[in-house]
């Protein structure tokens, strides 16, 4: 087999140490701490071409299962799906052709770090290269090791000296249909000394440089993106952390013009022609990241792929004052699994359909479905009282307040009402440690309070009181916060929306201890006998997910498991709302709010939003998405909704606190009227719609969109300014048509 040796076949960031400092930093987790100031060199050749593409003649049949069979190269250590029905291959790198002379393709990439050194691994010219990799059979598939180092002697024998060098195994089995990835991150090696910061996995799965019209790829940006392919784009890389950054881990040094952009849920895909994939991580999804590269970016392919943060690095300062901070590497398993998909199937609705179908089949989606109903629900949430200037309370909406305004709802034939009440315990829109945070005294009596329940219960709505789980106020109990890498209690800050009455911009909160988090939860559950409510509404939970430095082990993984098993003793008995929409939290969900229907990355004709989420949830959860009373455009965000088969929502208050900008905003008394002539058409097109599946949504023409049900509801929405014909039916402007 050839192998070239070249000069340093990898990418080296240097960073000039000025000192070096061995400190526990105050935390088990962290292991190194040093001093350093930053100045980046970059060198490297690479291997020849072929090390870089798939070569037909050189593949080896696996294995197969269902409609697709798993084939190997043995010269590259690269592998390959063929979907049988439609004789489609989805290759892990380019196929060998005529022009590809400067692929820079690989399986696989792995980042290392010493002594203020980077060094980036890869597949191809640092393991393939040097025929330092292997090959096992194993049952349903195949396992390759990729033994990586910058010189043939490392890579084939060990890290020889002070080398860089990381062995990782890749497993790829087919069942059912399905390609799982697997990488058991607890059987790495790497040289002694360095930290494996990140693994890049299939990164050029599917990659592809000549189009057909329509294909696209799916990404995790808000509910649900497509980029189409070939297209050109102000962000060509674009990156999306699932479940959001972690706080903990602060990186001065990062990049400030790089959107920082999350996931709900660590999904993506690819459309070519009539195939399709659609890949989902289903265990390592605490550190992965889905990343995409455009042609237009200077890459040679439209692509996808997800990366993994191994080991945690944070860089907190700058210049000769940067610390950086070293965590415990991941020792779990990462597993991304693909499903193949074709002709009408071949969609981001089919992926949907696809991702729904293993979400529940891996039991993080419940089996159940949304009772159905006569009416439609209207989300309302009621502001109850807010903080301003100096820590006082202001009261926005009282109980008795409260009850009246549902009856004025009831009065307009709202017959059916979802209430999530906020601001209730101490703290307010900052509230104080759960545990022992009790109901603001401002807002009426226990006898008010059991006057409105009872009225909800009479009339058979929902009422949730929201909660904070997971963070509290600056201040007391202090003690009890997580610790960041550098030793600090952990801080969060979110906007203030009542920053004309308190002053601030933003409110900042302490993160909990992860260790404290069950038992918050569960001395509020046992201790709170007043002001009960039926149902409760996790307000922080389904939107933050942090690592804990305080103790060893305290890692998102960690998080995920223990936050869930407080959350879960919360909807013990009690109907559970949850906000944001973190995938890892829904399974226990009734309700999701705060869904959006916009992206990050900024929208175009080439790069628009779906309701992929929304089409995964509908049916086994209601939800919400963008206020309409808080949108820039009330008219599209009721529309919108709608289209995305979301509760349009409401958030009002009934006080006037003599702010404008806040009262035309929040009070109730110019909105109620127009509220309620938008529920009657909301109902009247998604009322017996909460327990049907979302089957297909498209573009019909410019501005026009359908949505389709699968008991053969087809509902057409204009957003347009005049008038549209669609199948011999018109449809007005700014309106929506519902066709049985």
């Amino acid at each position: 087999m050839k192998s070239t040796k070249k000069a340093l076949p990898y990418i080296t960031s240097l960073i000039l140490i000025l000192s070096l400092i061995f400190s526990s930093c105050g935390s088990p987790d962290v292991t190194v701490k040093t001093k350093v100031s930053v100045l980046s060199t970059v060198s490297g050749d690479y291997t020849d071409n072929g090390f870089h593409v798939i070569n037909k003649d050189n593949m080896i049949f696996v294995t197969q299962s269902g409609l697709i069979e798993l084939y190997y190269d043995k010269t590259t250590g690269a592998v390959a799906v063929k979907e049988t029905s439609e004789g489609k291959f989805w290759y892990s790198m380019p196929l060998a052709s005529a022009d590809e002379s400067e692929s820079r393709a690989y399986v696989l990439s792995a980042v290392l770090s010493k002594d203020g050194k980077k060094y980036i691994l890869n597949s191809q010219d640092n393991s393939v290269a040097f025929s330092s990799f292997e090959f096992k059979p194993v049952s349903n598939g195949l396992q390759v090791t990729y033994n990586m180092a910058p010189d043939k002697d490392s890579a084939v024998n060990g890290p020889q000296g002070d080398t860089p060098y990381a062995s990782v195994t890749v497993n790829y089995t087919l069942s059912d249909g399905v390609m799982d990835v697997k990488v058991n991150c607890g059987d790495i090696k790497v040289s002694d000394g360095y930290a494996l910061e990140k693994i890049n996995l299939l990164s050029y799965f599917g990659a592809e440089k000549d189009f057909s019209d329509g294909d696209f790829i799916l990404l995790p940006d808000g509910s649900g993106s497509l980029m189409m392919s070939g297209s050109k784009s102000e962000y060509p890389e674009k990156s999306f952390k699932v479940y959001g950054s972690d706080p903990a881990v602060k990186d001065t040094a990062a990049d400030e013009s790089k959107i920082n952009a999350s996931a709900l849920l660590g999904f993506f895909g690819m459309k070519q022609q009539n195939s399709a994939f659609v890949a989902l991580i289903t265990k390592g999804d605490t550190i992965a990241s889905v990343d995409s590269v455009q042609k237009s970016g200077g890459d040679k392919y439209d692509r996808a792929g997800t990366s993994f943060t191994i080991t945690d690095v944070s860089y907190i300062g700058a210049g000769s004052k940067m610390t950086k901070y070293v965590g415990t590497p991941y020792s779990g398993e990462i597993n991304v699994c693909y499903r193949f998909l074709t002709n009408k199937n071949a969609s981001y609705s089919g992926m949907a359909i696809a991702c729904r179908e293993q979400l529940i089949r891996n039991s993080v989606l419940s089996t159940r479905t949304v009772t159905s109903s006569a009416h439609l629900p209207f989300a309302l949430t009621i502001l109850g009282t807010a903080q301003k200037s100096g820590g006082r309370y202001v009261s926005l909406t009282t109980f008795d307040q409260a009850y009246d305004l549902l009856n004025m709802l009831k009065a307009k034939s709202v017959n059916n009402i979802s209430v999530r009440y906020c601001g209730v315990l101490d703290g307010a829109n900052n509230q104080e440690l759960l545990s022992g945070a009790s109901a603001i005294k401002k807002l009426g009596s226990k006898k008010s309070f059991e006057t409105l329940k009872q009225y909800v219960a009479t009339q058979k709505f929902d009422m949730y009181g929201d909660v904070s789980t997971v963070i509290f106020s600056t201040g007391a109990n202090s003690d009890k916060s997580a610790r960041d890498m550098s030793g600090k209690k952990l801080t969060v800050e979110t906007p203030d929306k009542f920053s004309a009455l308190s002053k601030k911009n933003t409110t900042e909160s302490y993160a909990l201890a992860l260790s404290k988090i069950e038992k918050n939860i569960t001395d509020y559950v046992n201790n709170t006998n007043d002001y009960v409510f039926d149902g409760y509404c996790v307000n922080d939970a389904g939107r933050l997910l942090y690592s804990d430095f305080s103790l060893v082990g305290q890692n998102r993984d960690t998080a995920v498991q223990t936050v869930s098993k407080g959350i879960e003793k919360l909807s013990n008995g009690h109907d559970l709302m949850i906000c944001g929409g973190n995938f890892y939290l829904l399974k226990n969900a009734d309700f999701v709010s705060g869904l959006s229907y916009d992206t990050a990355y900024p929208q175009s004709d080439s790069y628009s939003s779906v309701p992929f989420v929304e089409m995964i949830l509908h049916g086994i959860s209601d939800y919400t998405m963008t206020s309409v009373n808080l949108a820039d455009d009330s008219e599209t965000a009721f529309l919108k909704s709608l289209e995305y088969g979301a509760i349009p929502s409401y958030e009002w208050y009934c006080s006037k606190t003599g702010k404008s900008e806040l009262d035309e905003k929040y009070n109730y008394e110019n909105q109620l009227n127009s509220a309620a002539e938008k529920y009657q058409t909301a109902d009247s097109v998604l009322g017996n719609l909460r327990n049907a599946r979302m089957t297909a949504h498209y573009k019909v023409q410019d501005g026009v969109y359908c949505t389709e049900y699968n008991n053969s509801i087809i509902i057409y929405f204009n957003y347009n300014d005049t008038a549209v014909t669609v199948n011999s039916l018109t449809v007005e402007p700014k309106s929506v048509m519902r066709v049985n």
